[in-house]
């Protein structure tokens, strides 16, 4: 019977004739470029769950499910909440779900702040026209003001609500990419 204590000698030996292998032969390269692009576009998805909203007041009444999965409020509630994108990601689509018993109730924006002003831009501020009292998602192009900078800016998304029947189930953010990240 051979002894275990033999294996991690093998081991060592097998590296180190490696490591003189590739010594020999000139050594081993680092990949040193700072930029990774795709050959292709990419898309990605950026969730935002109910439980990363927020009021944007501490005036109203709200109520957060068991786990997040659905908003509502007293009415005339507004939530937002941060998000972080790569740079130079190109938003395509804000989609969000909602249900509500009114038309034009349930209100979608996504902004960005410009830090060195403080000047706000909404990239996307529409209400829904859904009046059916069902789950659905509501999506909203984004055309404009839609290349990510995060040196230079901020972004945040956010809903509003004036009717109590109205419910938030969650948010997500369409955008594209062709570099592995900041």
């Amino acid at each position: 019977m051979k002894s275990h204590v033999a294996y991690p000698r093998i081991a060592a030996a097998a590296a180190a004739g490696v490591t003189a292998a590739l010594l020999l032969s000139g050594g081993a390269q680092a990949i040193t470029d700072s930029v990774f692009k795709y050959s292709t576009v990419k898309t990605g998805w950026y969730s935002i769950p109910t439980a990363a909203m927020v009021p944007t007041t501490d005036t109203w009444a709200y109520s957060d499910s068991v786990f997040g999965s659905e908003l509502s409020n007293s009415g005339g509630a507004c939530f937002s909440a941060g998000v972080n994108l790569p740079e130079g990601a190109t938003v395509t689509e804000i989609r969000a779900w909602y249900k509500s018993s009114t038309v034009n109730d349930a209100r979608t924006f996504f902004l960005r702040t410009n830090l060195p002003t403080g000047a706000t831009d909404s990239i996307v501020d529409q209400t829904s026209p859904d009046s059916t009292g069902t789950r659905k998602p509501v999506a909203y192009a984004v055309t404009a003001n839609n290349v990510t900078n995060n040196g230079r800016y901020s972004y945040s998304f956010g809903t509003c609500a004036n009717n109590s029947t109205t419910r938030f189930y969650g948010a997500r953010i369409t955008y594209t990419y062709t570099t592995a990240g900041d």
